[in-house]
């Protein structure tokens, strides 16, 4: 879990850090080169802004120049730069834009520049006076991460599925998807989900997941009982630097697996669960009795019904107490209750003295896991 939430801090981080433009140092009246990021991947769009006032010659007309594009990449395969047309943003507004598209292979993808992953993007601008202006930016994938939207759902709601991954928004004008593996505490075996696309470009994909109690796993619906934990995971396999690409360089060898994770919780409360009626005093067989004495066998009787669908281990607990506050009886018994029966529990007792006596039933999980699954009932009697 630590992975998940540094990967999705380190995405937010440049997602935020790209909002800005990354402007290159200038004297006064020179060309300054923004990009709209502060870094890109493979598959990104990017936006140039040259900031030129001398070349704003016709403040009445929207104008052009071209400049130079190319890659670390390219300059060690001794290939040319790309000429890229700049156009002025509107008239006299000094700024001239360009837009183009990376891609890693244009035989599969369409684009304009060839970069690789831990690439540098370069503009190089030639003013008339043929004095050379650059700036350049990091190519590398991205961080990416996957979340449930809520901590907690019941077996009624529908969860939400988040993965942020901009290095499969590798289609610019339609739709991606990418798949998570989901499944739950009783279907270990679980779901393979698809997530799409929440526009033609925007990295991030997302689906809703609903539950089922009874029904088997399929399409985005998940078999769980109350208190599962389901998981969702996602392989990232775009991974930044130092990481080792693969042959096709789109993907890399090494892949880090993301996980999230929610609770599924209970329809009822934990205090309706497996509810202990009123304790009564019955003799060995069963028999319901008002008068006893000292040194006279009971049993302290209660019915616990469980109300889910499922089986609820139980621990059942008789406390009695004399008039002065001592524990005179503590005693249990464990079990296990099968979806929506009931079950007569009973303790024995031999008082030891006459008096008033309070006696107290507890139902828990466990004695180790003292969850209380009724609410504690008492009645005071009298030993004659």
């Amino acid at each position: 879990m630590p992975t998940i939430y540094s990967s999705f801090a380190v995405f937010l981080a440049v997602v935020i850090l790209g909002a800005g433009f990354l402007t290159a140092f200038s004297l006064q009246g020179d060309p300054e080169i923004i990009f709209n990021k502060t870094r890109y991947g493979p598959f990104d769009g990017v936006t140039v802004v040259i900031k030129y006032q001398k070349a704003n010659s016709n403040p009445e007309k929207v104008e052009t120049f071209t400049a130079n594009m190319f890659t670390t990449s390219m300059s060690k395969m001794q290939k040319p730069s790309q000429e890229i047309l700049f156009t002025e943003t509107s008239a006299n507004s000094d700024l001239f834009e360009a837009q183009i598209r990376l891609t890693p292979d244009l035989t599969i993808w369409s684009g304009d520049i060839v970069v690789q992953r831990d690439d540098d993007l370069i503009v190089e601008f030639k003013t008339p006076q043929d004095r050379k202006f650059t700036q350049r930016v990091d190519v590398d994938f991205y961080a990416s991460g996957i979340v449930l939207t809520e901590p907690t759902y019941k077996v009624t709601d529908v969860a939400r599925i988040i993965v942020i991954d901009p290095d499969e928004n590798r289609h610019p004008d339609t739709i991606d998807t990418l798949q998570v593996r989901v499944w739950s505490t009783t279907d270990r075996g679980g779901l393979l989900v698809t997530l799409r696309e929440t526009g033609d470009r925007t990295g991030i994909f997302e689906e809703l997941l609903t539950f089922t109690l009874d029904e088997e796993s399929t399409g985005t619906r998940l078999r769980v009982s109350e208190g599962d934990i389901i998981t969702a995971k996602y392989t990232d396999k775009t991974l930044p630097a130092p990481a080792a690409l693969s042959e096709s360089g789109v993907e890399t060898i090494e892949v880090e697996e993301l996980f999230a994770s929610a609770n599924i919780g209970y329809l009822i409360s934990s205090l309706e669960r497996a509810v202990a009626s009123e304790p009564e005093i019955v003799d060995s067989k069963g028999e319901s009795i008002t008068k006893f004495s000292a040194s006279q066998q009971v049993l302290v009787q209660s019915d616990i019904t469980n109300n889910q669908k499922k089986k609820q281990p139980f621990t059942y607990i008789v406390q009695i107490k004399d008039d002065e506050g001592a524990t005179v009886l503590l005693s249990w018994i464990t079990g296990e209750l099968p979806p929506k029966e009931s079950f007569k529990a009973a303790q024995s007792w031999i008082p030891d003295a006459q008096g008033i006596f309070s006696i107290e039933i507890f139902v828990w999980e466990s004695v180790d896991n003292p969850t209380a699954l009724s609410p504690v009932r008492s009645i005071t009697i009298e030993v004659s």
